[in-house]
């Protein structure tokens, strides 16, 4: 299918955007993310829970230390390459919202990466994750840290984006306190991820990526105001420090 080709100043971007795809193509997150997921399976666990799998990327790399993985992804875009992706795997896919889905069993490591964003009402939906946690397994969370290069740039321009005032996102202190709340036991490690875009224009066509919207709903102005800021202080790539915080969540 061609798509539509929009032009915002001299910026040409498209409409159907693989804005995510291309960011786990510039950064290190897969590899740097994956040695700490990685670290915290225990040689005992078979079963894997994978909330908002997404392309299946992750999954796949995590699928050869389970003997049964279960797969929620409501997005159905995604699910000819995750499918693809888990092939080999013994997979049970879940083409729905997690705050609807049925699963019988529990699971020895339940992941969330980049998904806790999406999901309603955040209490209650911690609740039924400890639900289908098997007594000795983990509950592992991966969100973007509060801090780092990537972060400050994106809380600088979020109001020009978003209208919403600096520091609106997910902090991971409201996770950490309602997954105490719900009696878990927490522990934080942080993976250093570094991410490099080959190119001012290319930094833009991530916005969509970065603040969850349409480029088609970010104004023209706020457009020149953060290719501005991009062409002042990077000369071609741009490289930003984007630190991946894991929440490593038990039950007591």
């Amino acid at each position: 299918m061609t798509e539509k080709l929009i032009p915002r100043e001299s910026v040409v971007y498209t409409s159907n955007s693989n804005s995510y795809e291309n960011y786990l193509k510039w950064c290190d997150e897969k590899e740097k993310v994956l040695f700490e997921l990685i670290s915290e399976i225990e040689s005992n666990y078979s079963s894997l829970l994978d909330i908002g799998a997404g392309n299946g990327e992750l999954t796949k790399n995590l699928s050869s230390k389970f003997s049964s993985i279960t797969v929620i992804e409501p997005a159905k875009k995604r699910l000819k390459e995750l499918t693809n992706n888990l092939i080999n795997a013994n997979l049970n896919l879940f083409n729905e919202k997690f705050e609807t889905v049925k699963l019988n069993g529990k699971f020895d490591f339940i992941l969330s990466s980049h998904s806790i964003y999406y999901l309603k009402d955040l209490e209650q939906t911690l609740k039924k994750i400890k639900g289908f946690l098997n007594e000795k397994g983990k509950f592992l969370i991966v969100i973007k840290s509060a801090e780092g290069e990537l972060q400050e740039f994106m809380d600088f321009f979020r109001k020009d984006v978003l209208n919403e005032k600096y520091g609106a996102s997910l902090k991971v202190d409201k996770i950490v306190n309602l997954l105490k709340k719900q009696g878990f036991s927490v522990r934080i490690k942080e993976a250093d991820v570094k991410l490099t875009i080959p190119s001012i224009n290319e930094t833009i066509n991530l916005l969509d990526f970065f603040y969850n919207v349409s480029l088609k709903e970010i104004s023209a102005g706020a457009i020149i105001n953060i290719k501005s800021y991009l062409q002042t202080n990077f000369s071609k790539e741009v490289n930003f420090s984007y630190p991946q915080t894991i929440i490593v969540a038990t039950i007591d």
